[in-house]
């Protein structure tokens, strides 16, 4: 398991042996090593593909709407 730990008291006093690639504001772990610039990074790529999805959809949309006005006009 490699993860950070929730900070309560549940996992302050639980034992981490076998653990290696846990972390944590938990003693006897060592700290999570987590950088801004990562975070960051991660909110621009979610945000750019919500943003790419939404243009996408939209897009999809509009092109249905147009076929459906040129059915009814021949139908």
């Amino acid at each position: 398991m490699s993860r950070s730990i929730p900070n309560n008291k549940a996992f302050q006093n639980a034992r981490m042996e076998g653990n290696n690639g846990l972390c944590g504001n938990v003693g006897g772990l060592k700290p999570c090593n987590h950088s801004v610039e990562h975070k960051r990074t991660s909110k621009r790529l979610l945000l750019l593909a919500f943003l790419a999805f939404g243009l996408i959809d939209r897009r999809r949309r509009s092109r249905k709407k147009k076929s459906q006005e040129i059915e009814q006009q021949y139908a």
